[in-house]
C-alpha cells in the first residue's frame, strides 16, 4: 500500500535480529491478509459481475414477458372487438330477418285474402259451386293430392323463366338460423328477362302489388292460380286471355335482398279449401327436361 521499497525499509529499520523476526513475521501476516482480501475482493467482484449479468438477464427477460403480455392484450383486445362487430353485425341481420319475415307474412296475407276474392267473383260469375274458406293464409298448402279437376299432370309444365333456383317453397333456414317461409319458388334472372305463362288463361290482376312490386296473377280455371311476382314489367292487362308460353312481362327485383329474380307461386283448392300456396316443383319439369 505504501510503495515497493516499503517492506525493505521496515526490515532494514529494526535495531536487532529478534526484532528483524519480529518485522518479517508482521509483514508476512500483513501480506497474507492483503491477499485474503485481494482475493475476496477479487470474489465479490466475480460475484458481483454473474449478479448483474443475471439481474440484466431477469431485466431483459421481463421485459419480453412484458412485451407478450401487451401483445397478448392487444390480441385479445382486437378478438374482442372483432366478436363484438360480429355480434352486432348478426344482431342486425337477424333484426333485418325478422322485421322482413313480418313484411313478408302481412303481404302474403293480403295476397292470400286478394285471391280468395278474385276466386269468389270467379265462382260467382261462373256459378259453380263455392268452395269453403278454410286454411287460405300466409301458411299455404302443398301437395299434389289438393290438385282441381283437369288440373295438369304433375311435373309438365314449362318453367315461367330460365334461371337457377335461388330459394324453394316451404321453411328454409337463414344464415343467421332464422327461418323464412317462402309461398312459392325465387328463380334467379337477369333483369328484363322475358316470363312466360306456364298454363293458357285469364289474366286476373296485372299491376303493382305493395311487397311484390308488380306482378300478374293467371287464373287457369277450378280455382287453380299461378303468380309471377318482382316482376319489371307487365305486358298484359287486367282480363286478356293468354295462351301457354306467352310473354307476361319481365324480370325485376333488383332491389329486393335476392337480387334480380321472379317468384312463381302456384294456388289450388288443397281438400276443398279455398286456392292455398302449392309446391310449384311439382308441377314444373324437372330442371334441365325439355
Amino acid at each position: 500500500k505504501r510503495g515497493p521499497l516499503h517492506t525493505a525499509r521496515v526490515l532494514l529499520s529494526a535495531d536487532s535480529f529478534a526484532n528483524l523476526l519480529t518485522r518479517f513475521r508482521y509483514l508476512r501476516l500483513v501480506a497474507a491478509q492483503d491477499r485474503a482480501i485481494l482475493d475476496r475482493v477479487a470474489t465479490l467482484e466475480a460475484e458481483l459481475t454473474l449478479r448483474n449479468r443475471e439481474l440484466q438477464e431477469s431485466l431483459a427477460e421481463l421485459h419480453r414477458l412484458r412485451d407478450e403480455k401487451s401483445s397478448e392484450v392487444s390480441n385479445l383486445e382486437r378478438v374482442e372487438g372483432q366478436r363484438e362487430q360480429a355480434l352486432t353485425r348478426y344482431r342486425a341481420q337477424v333484426a333485418e330477418t325478422e322485421s322482413r319475415l313480418a313484411v313478408l307474412t302481412e303481404t302474403e296475407n293480403r295476397l292470400s285474402g286478394l285471391i280468395g276474392d278474385i276466386e269468389e267473383d270467379r265462382v260467382r260469375e261462373e256459378g259453380a259451386a263455392p268452395v269453403t274458406s278454410g286454411g287460405g293464409g300466409a301458411e299455404g298448402g302443398g301437395g299434389a293430392g289438393g290438385r282441381p279437376a283437369g288440373a295438369p299432370t304433375a311435373g309438365t309444365l314449362q318453367w315461367p323463366v330460365d334461371g337457377s333456383l335461388i330459394y324453394r317453397f316451404g321453411r328454409q333456414r337463414q344464415p343467421n338460423g332464422t327461418v323464412l317461409r317462402w309461398n312459392g319458388i325465387g328463380i334467379q334472372a337477369s333483369e328484363g328477362t322475358p316470363v312466360h305463362a306456364v298454363l293458357p288463361g285469364s289474366v286476373s290482376l296485372a299491376g303493382p302489388f305493395e311487397g311484390y312490386g308488380p306482378m300478374v296473377v293467371l287464373s287457369h280455371g277450378d280455382g287453380l292460380y299461378s303468380l309471377y311476382l318482382y316482376l319489371r314489367d307487365i305486358f298484359v292487362v287486367q282480363g286478356r286471355y293468354v295462351d301457354e308460353g306467352e310473354v307476361l312481362g319481365t324480370v325485376g327485383g333488383g332491389e329486393t335482398p335476392e337480387g334480380p329474380h321472379l317468384e312463381f307461386q302456384m294456388r289450388g283448392p288443397v281438400a276443398g279449401s279455398s286456392p292455398q300456396a302449392l309446391d310449384p316443383l311439382e308441377w314444373l319439369r324437372p330442371p334441365g327436361n325439355p
